[in-house]
């Protein structure tokens, strides 16, 4: 097995501290070790005198971005320790002092930057009786407090930009983490005094810690997962101060890890990052790595860890590549690069009250301002282009003869208002967490070459199409322009360490002259597919005479009947594995045709004919775009948490187990049934509308749209009375014999009632074009000015329109410019 660098560097490091424990205790003298306090104030910090920290307790979420905001459920809940305080301190080096500069008894302060001259700190904060962070601004004295920003919500992580100008994470982007129950942050800018602020990214996920590089451009944490897993990429990216030329730096092709808190090493191309473990800890906590770019962003020998602690380290400041300052729980440290730490300061804990932190050390020091990279934008454009050289020069495209691709399907991942739990809601089941609008296609010329228009500050993919449509290569990721910006890529996934060919430069001027081309809408396919709208319709034309939920035959129900998740039909298509998508799997490095609509097994029957069944090319047609744009469920976010039982592992709207149906059923299958029906022969691990121990499969089983034909009723019933008759007991009678056992008709009333919850009680996404959505739901969708602020919680709303009037209000729109005198 081959392993990477830096885990190998771990455990040369851990091999020699042995070596070294060993040495001691067989009685060797070694030799008297000078501090690293000592040490590093001859060299790296020799002129570093004081160190600004933040003392305030760690976050009560283990989530690494979950630290601002309240939590979807309750806007009175926080995922970070609210109304506990926090300080801002200044330690000296020379006489241990510590003094406060700030102080706050409730409210909370984080994310300090010392200016350029180093006379005054940047940081977020919210006073006693707030709950949400601005930015700030006040001498290192304490004097000349200012707040900067204004407004719920929250700004948070901001540094300096040597124009003067501030950047920084904000929530103001109005998404939700599409995995969890909190809010997104994106990067915005705006002038000293928090004017001009707009948005420089437009990543439906989290952008964190941005800083800026000795080039002047800005290296940030981009969490992404565009038709792959949620949990393994959060990797390293930069860009211009202007939103502009967006690429990554690392780690793209390294899942596994949260790079979080990089700051540049001095003298040197390299930096530092915490490599966060598996999904990312509270705190931004992990081990300190040191990266070089020099050999791309998927080098593995070009991260060395140097921490021996992989959990506990925090907010890494190099002061070279040998000398570092951290925080570690209740401490500062310094850290040397062979992995030798020491205490520089240990905050005392009051009696009673443990749990304070130290986070965020800052050196007082001055720092020369980096080049400042003129603006390339123009914020009254809406547009951007994007010239695609040679799709061709790219990760295992090589191969295919030139030609082979004739166009590119441009779609774009579409943010969520907010988010209940941590599963896929009602997009899919186990597959794509993100809507994905398709705004059209663009022609790519046989050299592979493709100039292309597209929507500023949107973020959008593509899926390189051949000559009958089939995907040939698919993007896991996403790229945006900025308004009026011309941006290149060279090929498909190209490599980042080769030089483009000989006639780039040709191919790049011709590409330039002509006008870009916008993607041009699919005639007949909706923007944003809905399972039961778009494509359920086929089924019942096609399919469902032979796949029902009464003949079943190879035993597949393709019929549109609900249970208590989602239509029988979309899970039966996913539990018989038939998308060919990438199910929420960590890879994205894919051969040619091995995803997409071309691996779909559905689409393999309906291209063969299956049992002599054709599709006319219109149906074709929508099916192959409706798996080509993630094979989603439902066509609107509005629709999560719109069950009875959710199936992840969390449903905050799961009905009152207090239901007098309950009780009498749970009674029922007691005496009459758990018999044969153990945990044992359960194949997925849920409950039944609140029937303990997890016994029965509610999926399979319940019929909401004919109660009388469901499962759950019909296997324990004689075939002479319409059930199955499959439930028999030990004496091999079956379990009931007439509709009249009331025994039976207490299992009927279940269903009855779930039915009658879903459509009467809560009106939910399932048999209804409008909908009353979860008061979350409605709530943001107040917040941001969807929905008007007298709007009834309980008025029904058409969900389709009310979420693209969300995702519309997130568009580009042009400065106003003042009126002519």
């Amino acid at each position: 097995m081959k392993y990477p660098v830096w885990f190998v560097s771990l455990i040369v490091c851990v091999a020699f501290c042995l070596i070294g424990s060993l040495k001691s205790a067989s009685g060797e003298e070694a030799a008297p070790e000078r501090s690293l306090f000592e040490e590093f104030r001859e060299s790296a910090m020799a002129d570093v005198h004081e160190i600004l920290f933040v003392v305030r307790k760690p976050g009560t979420d283990p989530h690494w971005y979950a630290n601002f905001s309240y939590y979807a459920g309750d806007e009175n809940t926080y995922p970070f320790p609210l109304g506990t305080g926090a300080k801002m301190c200044i330690l000296n080096l020379d006489t241990r002092e510590v003094r406060t500069i700030l102080e706050t008894a409730t409210g909370s302060i984080r994310d300090p930057q010392i200016h350029y001259e180093g006379k005054k700190v940047l940081f977020s904060y919210f006073p006693d009786g707030q709950k949400h962070y601005n930015l700030y601004e006040m001498n290192l004295d304490g004097s000349d407090l200012r707040q900067l920003t204004f407004g719920d919500w929250d700004d948070i992580e901001p540094s300096y930009l040597p124009c003067g100008d501030l950047v920084f994470c904000s929530n103001r982007c109005k998404k939700w983490v599409q995995c969890w129950l909190t809010q997104v942050a994106n990067i915005y800018r705006c002038g000293p005094n928090g004017e001009d602020m707009h948005a420089i990214s437009a990543n439906p996920e989290q952008d964190n810690t941005p800083w800026v590089l000795p080039n002047g451009q800005i290296i940030y944490m981009r969490w992404e997962y565009i038709d792959r897993s949620q949990v393994h990429y959060h990797h390293l990216w930069t860009m211009n101060p202007d939103g502009t030329r967006q690429q990554v730096y690392y780690g793209n092709l390294r899942p596994g890890l949260v790079m979080l808190g990089t700051k540049p090493i001095p003298d040197s191309e390299k930096v530092v990052s915490i490599f966060s473990p598996g999904h990312g800890i509270r705190e931004h906590s992990g081990p300190v790595a040191v990266v070089s770019p020099k050999n791309g962003p998927d080098a593995e020998d070009e991260v060395r860890i140097i921490s021996k602690d992989i959990y506990s380290h925090r907010d890494p400041w190099p002061f070279s590549e040998d000398a570092f300052l951290v925080a570690k729980g209740g401490e500062l440290q310094l850290l040397r690069s062979d992995g030798r730490e020491e205490v520089l300061y240990s905050q005392p804990q009051p009696e009673g009250n443990d749990g304070w932190w130290v986070h965020e050390p800052r050196p007082l020091i001055t720092r020369e301002r980096e080049p400042i990279i003129a603006d390339n934008t123009d914020p009254d454009q809406t547009t951007g282009t994007l010239i695609l050289a040679n799709i061709y020069d790219g990760r295992r495209m090589k191969d295919l003869p030139k030609g082979t691709v004739k166009e590119l399907l441009v779609l774009e991942t579409l943010p969520i208002p907010i988010h209940y739990h941590g599963g896929m809601g009602q997009v899919t089941y186990g597959g794509t967490f993100t809507l994905q609008r398709i705004l059209g296609t663009v022609p790519v010329r046989p050299d592979g070459s493709a100039s292309m228009e597209l929507p500023a500050m949107r973020p959008v993919f593509f899926v390189a199409l051949d000559h009958e449509g089939k995907p040939v290569k698919r993007m896991h990721s996403f790229t945006s322009v900025m308004p009026g910006e011309t941006t290149v890529c060279i090929g498909c996934h190209e490599s980042r360490t080769e030089a483009p060919a000989n006639e780039f430069d040709s191919r790049l001027f011709e590409l330039a002259r002509e006008k870009p081309i916008p993607p041009q809408p699919i005639a007949g396919i909706p923007d944003v597919f809905d399972f039961v709208r778009d494509i359920q319709p086929i089924l019942d034309r096609h399919c469902v005479e032979c796949h029902n939920y009464e003949r079943r035959d190879a035993n597949v129900d393709l019929s549109g009947t609900w249970n208590i998740l989602m239509s029988q039909s979309y899970l039966t298509l996913t539990w018989r594995e038939m998308f060919g998508d990438n199910r929420n799997r960590p890879q994205s490095d894919f051969a040619p045709y091995e995803i997409g609509s071309c691996a779909s097994h559905l689409y393999e029957l309906i291209e063969k004919e299956h049992q002599g069944v054709k599709l006319n090319d219109d149906e074709k047609k929508m099916v192959r775009f409706w798996l080509d744009s993630g094979a989603v469920y439902a066509g609107t976010y509005a629709a999560n948490a719109h069950t009875i039982q959710d199936y992840y592992y969390e449903s905050p709207l799961e009905p009152d187990k207090n239901w007098p149906e309950l009780a009498a059923m749970n009674d029922v299958l007691s005496r009459r049934c758990d018999g044969c029906h153990d945990a044992r022969d359960r194949r997925l691990p849920h409950r039944i509308c609140g029937v303990d121990n997890g016994k029965y499969d509610p999926y399979r089983l319940f019929n909401l749209t004919a109660p009388d034909r469901a499962a759950f009723v019909r296997a324990p019933l004689s075939q002479e009375a319409g059930g199955s008759g499959i439930c028999k007991g030990e004496d091999g009678k079956v379990v009931f014999e007439s509709k009249d056992d009331p025994d039976w008709q207490k299992l009927l009333a279940v269903v009855a009632r779930a039915r009658h919850y879903l459509t009467d009680e809560s009106q939910r996404f399932c048999f209804a074009e409008k909908i009353v959505p979860p008061r979350p739901y409605v709530r943001e969708m107040i917040r941001y000015g969807i929905l008007p602020p007298d709007h009834d919680y309980k008025t029904p709303i058409n969900p389709y329109e009310t979420d693209q009037r969300y995702w519309q209000s997130l568009w580009y729109t042009p400065p106003a410019h003042p009126a002519k005198p």
